[in-house]
């Protein structure tokens, strides 16, 4: 029995290939405005034009062709078509500042001045568990950024990479936040964040000086983060007392220790050094 002489019941549950059906190009936008108007439509549909977020939407714009494509190149269509668009966007930015300044308002007065960072922190976040994803927003980044835009996020990450002892226990000393909430803030594990808080620890201080039988006079506070390992509360203290040695004068100097707690947090500081420079 070949295909054809096959019951009927048989061939329809078989999969079916749709009807191919070419797009009508007499439907496609024709002018850089209509097309423009397509590529706006789709994003604004996926959502990365926030209306209660016009500055995003502003930037989104800009990155629409600058993630998937090149420098704009005046001798082909494609190219004018493409600065074309990036001065329309430009334009959209210029008149939306113009409108909130002529409206009495500042347009830079909603700005987070982390936005940008943010950005490439999301956008790395959501494509760095998929390769394709990963691939475009790395190309992406690299259309974007200059070579002076690189060099201050990697030095920036660096400092933030150094201050993050600091930050966690800021952030469970003052504020109040167990580790795993930082871990999820910080999107880090739990794990890590109780290593940092275990090896670390935090001083304040107080220092004063004090002529013989007079009151004590304020010299400055300060704090100091490192390893349990390399700092403990005397030779903490010793080393404050050795920095006030030419404001003291020959006087007493006292130094007051809060450990992992803001200064003066606990009322009586629970560490406290008196010494003559």
């Amino acid at each position: 029995m070949n295909a054809s002489d096959e019951p009927d019941e048989q061939r329809d549950d078989e999969p079916t290939a749709a009807p191919y059906q070419r797009a009508d190009a007499d439907k496609m936008p024709k002018t850089p405005a209509g097309q423009l108007a397509a590529i706006e439509g789709m994003a604004a549909a996926a959502g990365f034009l926030p209306a209660d977020n016009p500055t995003l939407a502003a930037h989104n714009r800009k990155m629409l062709y600058r993630q998937y494509g090149t420098a704009p190149d005046d001798s082909t269509p494609a190219g004018r078509l493409q600065a074309q668009m990036l001065a329309a966007f430009e334009e959209f930015d210029r008149a939306r500042r113009a409108e909130i300044i002529a409206a009495g308002g500042d347009p830079d007065e909603d700005r987070d001045p982390l936005e940008y960072v943010r950005w490439i922190a999301d956008t790395y976040a959501d494509a760095r568990d998929n390769p394709e994803d990963l691939e475009r927003a790395l190309r992406g980044f690299a259309n974007e950024l200059t070579l002076d835009d690189a060099r201050a996020l990697r030095l920036a990450g660096e400092a933030v990479a150094k201050a993050l002892p600091r930050l966690v226990r800021i952030a469970h000393d003052e504020d109040g936040k167990e580790a795993p909430q930082i871990a999820a803030e910080l999107d880090l594990t739990s794990s890590r964040i109780y290593d940092l808080l275990r090896r670390y620890v935090r001083y304040t201080w107080l220092a004063d000086a004090q002529e013989e039988g007079g009151p004590w006079q304020h010299l400055g506070t300060g704090e100091h983060t490192g390893t349990r390992r390399e700092l403990d509360k005397f030779d903490f203290a010793k080393g404050v007392i050795a920095q006030f040695a030419p404001q003291a004068n020959g006087r007493r100097v006292r130094v007051r220790v809060w450990e992992n707690a803001p200064q003066g947090g606990n009322g009586t500081a629970p560490y406290t050094h008196s010494d003559r420079p």
